[in-house]
Order: structure tokens, then C-alpha cells, then sequence
């Protein structure tokens, strides 16, 4: 023993030990949870605001629809139904909320989606 006197430091590690790797398994699904819940927020706040634009797209398509039947000033309304407004679409296609709710128009002619946190 006289010889090696750090032999304790230089034992031999050919790899982990499962406390080790008990604990790096630990730590990645920390960072999982975590990262996880934030791609739903994220992703929920993206369908949300494409709602939202469809729906301004809707309102500008309406405003053309009035201003094509209000040729004369006692013509003038607005769309009764939302299928009347895909002339005005792009491809004439109405858009769909991409959280399955559905675009209704108001008395008003203001045109809002079905969910409650997606009206603008």
C-alpha cells in the first residue's frame, strides 16, 4: 500500500450506476413535463388567433357583400348565412375554426365563432 497512496481515486468506472441513471431519467421527464405543457399552451394560442383572423376575414368579406347588394340604399343588408359570403372567399371557400366551432353571423352583422374564448 506504501506504493499507492491515491489509490482510492483511481478506481475503475466502466459506466453508471443506476442511482445515476435513476436520476438523469428523472431530469429528462422534468424537462419533458415541462416542455410538453408548453407546446399545448403555444398550440392552443395559435388556433386561437387563426380563429380569430379567419374571423376578420369573414367581417372584410361581409363588408363586400354589403357593398355588392347595396346598390341601391333601401337594398342594403347583410348576409344572412355565412355560405353566402364564399364568393368573396379566397377559392371561395369558407374557412372552418380549427377547434371545431362554428362562425355564425349576428343581428348586427358581426360574424364571431361559436367558443367563447375565440370571440373577437
Amino acid at each position: 500500500m506504501p506504493g499507492k497512496p491515491f489509490n482510492f481515486i483511481l478506481k475503475d468506472n466502466r459506466g453508471l450506476t443506476v442511482i445515476e441513471l435513476v436520476i438523469v431519467i428523472v431530469i429528462i421527464g422534468i424537462i419533458a413535463a415541462i416542455g410538453s405543457a408548453k407546446y399545448i399552451d403555444l398550440s392552443n394560442a395559435a388556433k386561437t388567433s387563426v380563429c380569430k383572423a379567419n374571423q376578420q376575414n369573414l367581417m372584410s368579406a361581409q363588408r363586400f357583400y354589403w357593398i355588392s347588394v347595396s346598390v341601391d340604399p333601401g337594398d342594403a343588408h347583410y348576409a344572412a348565412s355565412i355560405d353566402e359570403l364564399a364568393p368573396f372567399m379566397k377559392d371561395n371557400v369558407i374557412p372552418d375554426c380549427p377547434v371545431n366551432g362554428t362562425y355564425q353571423i349576428l343581428p348586427d352583422g358581426i360574424i364571431t365563432c361559436t367558443l367563447p374564448d375565440h370571440k373577437i
